[in-house]
């Protein structure tokens, strides 16, 4: 693996994000964060102990070779040899979506304020794994993930988990919902689609009303489960599509009958229009290469 061929796409910290986000100087955000009662020493110290494990990482690659958020392209992505995410979940899954082949990796940022439960490194394993990485001395995990077409046309990849209906939770979401030989109309609050990556998450709090114990799954488990959310007297009339399982060479489709404002979402990330007479179908996509030493 060329060392010029890594790509770190590094997360600012809260300070910094809020620094930008409202304009201000130093110390105008603190005295924001006092009127707010936010734990200001919480956000300090993540804030230093990222910055101090970015410091490390550019020690070991390139800084031209750091490329912010915002300025990360599917075309730069298709040219490296490795993608790096410094940062939390939530950044790892942003950075996910513009991965097609290239072979990926996430670094905890701060392991004290973020779970991290997707990356699979720290600064201090990374850098002592790093001399393996460099040689291709590792085994990668392919994670699966969801192919998404919105009326036959693809618009992308779900790392974790597909959300489709009303925008607002309040309004009923409505939707035909038809797998394998089976369709059904349904009212509900919504439909998740998870893969092994998301069943930590979403998928597992909102399926408790069906499931005694969390339906977890693995992240290399070739298929996904789709899940109906807060059914509309559900088994009182008769629904028999509540949960599911899509397996490989398999599709969902959904047909949206939704009044307001329907979206499909792609692991909270990207956002469609999901409104009367949308079809989504969704199905097992390329999978996400994950480095494991």
């Amino acid at each position: 693996m060329k060392l010029s061929k890594i790509i770190v796409v590094p997360k600012r910290s809260k300070y910094e994000l809020d620094l930008e986000k409202y304009k201000f100087n130093h110390d105008q955000l603190m005295k924001k964060y006092e009127r707010e009662g936010v734990n200001i020493r919480k956000i300090m110290g993540s804030h230093k102990r990222q910055k101090e494990g970015l410091k490390r990482l550019k020690m070991l690659i390139q800084e031209k070779n750091f490329i912010y958020r915002e300025k990360l392209t599917k075309e730069l992505v298709k040219k490296a040899d490795l993608i790096i995410a410094y940062g939390g979940d939530g950044h790892f899954g942003f950075v996910s979506h513009f991965i097609d082949n290239t072979t990926f990796l996430g670094i905890n940022s701060d392991i004290k304020t973020s779970e991290g439960i997707l990356t699979y490194f720290d600064i201090d394993s990374f850098e002592k794994n790093f001399k393996k990485i460099l040689n291709e001395d590792f085994k990668i995990e392919e994670w699966t993930r969801l192919e998404v077409k919105r009326n036959d046309k693809r618009i992308g990849l779900a790392t974790s988990d597909i959300f489709l209906g009303e925008v607002e939770r309040k309004f009923m979401s409505r939707h035909i919902l038809k797998h394998k030989n089976k369709k059904e109309e349904q009212k509900c609050s919504g439909i998740i689609i998870s893969t092994g990556t998301g069943s930590t998450g979403w998928y597992t709090s909102a399926s408790r009303y069906l499931f005694k114990k969390p339906n977890n799954f693995p992240r290399t488990a070739k298929y996904a489960r789709f899940l109906v959310t807060e059914p509309y007297k559900g088994r009182l009339n008769g629904y028999s599509m509540l949960t599911g399982m899509l397996n490989q060479e398999e599709e969902i489709t959904i047909t949206s009958l939704n009044n307001t404002k329907g979206i499909v979402s792609l692991d909270s990330i990207e956002e469609y229009e999901f409104n009367r007479g949308t079809k989504i179908t969704i199905k097992i996509g390329k999978p996400l290469r994950i480095i494991r030493i």
